[in-house]
């Protein structure tokens, strides 16, 4: 629900929650966690029994701005601030991060920026641009990540499935050596142009697989199947299968029409355009972060069709 975000700033098209401040450029340092709502600390404070008693082994994480209590952690946990966060993506490019999208969740328990790469790639001659996102938790149950994104310029689908040859993401916990996991991770950028480099070679492949539209529609079948046989199919997910079905036919998917690589990319556009009345955006960032369950099925069923061909098989893509 839209009250899971408590402040935003974006660049472009005004987000489906109708929340945040829109900016007219990406934004760097000081202004950018101003226009984001980020530009507060948090503080390590004891926690203590009603009668006084010191409670050992933990602490509460508190916004130095309001008291907002973010969470209890460990005694060990290691505070990343929101400034310091932005100075280590600074760090990691190699020059002030130019910000898209930045904001907080959750009260503040959960906070993300996100930086377009200068670099552009192209995939099947579209032009490709790579999204990195720096995640951070305040509440001790999110671990710091940081992660590439490409995104589909010409539809603005983004297109972040997982690949077994190369990661897209780098995870730090709170409770370790943060300064020296940091130092380590600047190597993410490495990583962000192997996972292209694999993700390139995947579509390609995936441009290669042809099928009817007669084939389309069983395909549809098998990424939104119905689980339980016994129950007529919910109305919901009819209309999930029709919409991925006619997302095949846009006019930006002409020279994709009916290969895996138009299926795919319909797929991203149903993810990247469209929204569940049930959707909330803490779930948005996590399924932008870990890769949209119905992006990743469709690469999975294209790939691995006979895994599919009963579809009965679970499936995680449906769109609520």
């Amino acid at each position: 629900m839209s009250h899971e975000v408590e402040s935003m700033m974006y660049l472009g098209d005004v987000p489906w929650h109708g929340l945040g401040t829109p900016v007219d450029t990406a934004l760097s340092g000081i202004e950018a966690l101003r226009m984001a709502g980020l530009d507060w600390d948090v503080v390590s404070e004891p926690i203590y029994l009603e009668d006084g008693t010191p409670i050992d082994g933990y602490r509460a994480n508190v916004r130095a701005t309001d008291r907002a209590q973010l969470g209890v952690v460990s005694d060990r946990y290691q505070i990343v601030q929101n400034r310091d966060a932005l100075a280590w993506v600074d760090s990691l490019l190699g020059e002030p991060a130019q910000l898209e999208t930045a904001g907080s969740l959750a009260g503040g328990r959960y906070i993300w920026l996100m930086a377009r790469l200068r670099e552009e790639y192209r995939v099947l001659g579209d032009p490709t641009t790579l999204f990195l996102t720096f995640t951070n938790g305040h509440d001790g149950s999110h671990a710091l990540r940081v992660m590439a994104s490409p995104v589909r310029v010409v539809c603005a689908n983004t297109l972040n499935f997982a690949t077994r040859a190369a990661v897209r993401s780098y995870t730090m916990i709170h409770t370790s050596n943060i300064e020296a996991n940091l130092a380590q991770a600047r190597d993410v950028l490495g990583f962000a142009n192997q996972y292209m480099a694999r993700f390139h070679a995947v579509a390609e492949h995936l441009a290669d697989i042809r099928f009817t539209a007669a084939e389309w529609n069983d395909l549809c079948q098998m990424i939104l199947p119905h689980r339980d046989r016994s129950v007529p199919e919910p109305k919901r997910l009819i209309q999930d299968r029709e919409l991925l079905n006619m997302s095949m036919y846009r006019p930006d998917q002409a020279a994709w029409l009916h290969t895996g690589w138009g299926a795919v990319n319909a797929a991203a556009w149903v993810t990247s355009h469209t929204v569940s009345p049930k959707s909330r955006p803490d779930r948005a960032m996590e399924r932008f972060i870990d890769g949209e369950p119905l992006v990743t099925r469709t690469v999975d069923v294209l790939l691995n069709p006979q895994k599919y061909a009963d579809t009965n098989e679970d499936s995680d893509a449906v769109l609520v």
